[in-house]
């Protein structure tokens, strides 16, 4: 469904809603990345609003994957949705649980151990080479915990 926002009638919430969900669905990498991009630079120069942004981008991410939950069960009978809706909501907050505990951990693992690697051969650059370390170890894990559950939900 197109609307056309330039032609000069009223629009129901539904319409606008889609137009949202459209732009949100078509930009949602890009908008993650960007959030993730200000988040690392204010860890640098505001630490106090860190926090706030992390947590921005997680319910970011949390409101996408639930949209295209309800997006998924919309044919899904009546009777049988809401266990449907129920089972992989709870399947998506137990995924992200999980991959951010252990990426947290095999993270700070990870970046311990480059940073006493990085300060031995090249001084000076050991924070910046655990952060970094620790960072992409985090992802990496978080994204194959998450890879396996949704293996393991479709089979």
């Amino acid at each position: 469904m197109n609307v056309d926002f330039r032609k000069n009638r009223s629009y129901t919430i539904t319409e606008i809603g889609l137009n949202v969900h459209t732009f949100l669905r078509k930009n949602s990498l890009s908008i993650s990345l960007l959030l993730l991009l200000i988040i690392l630079i204010s860890a640098w120069r505001f630490p106090s609003v860190t926090s706030i942004l992390a947590v921005s981008l997680l319910l970011f991410s949390i409101a996408i994957a639930i949209s295209s939950i309800l997006e998924k069960h919309e044919a899904t009978p009546p009777e049988e949705m809401r266990r449907k809706i129920a089972k992989d909501i709870i399947i998506l907050m137990v995924s992200i649980i999980v991959a951010v505990t252990v990426g947290g951990i095999v993270g700070q693992f990870v970046g311990i151990h480059a940073q006493g690697y990085a300060r031995i051969h090249w001084p000076g650059l050991d924070m910046t080479a655990g952060l970094l370390a620790a960072v992409l170890a985090a992802f990496v894990t978080g994204f194959f915990i998450r890879r396996g559950i949704l293996k393991a939900t479709r089979s």
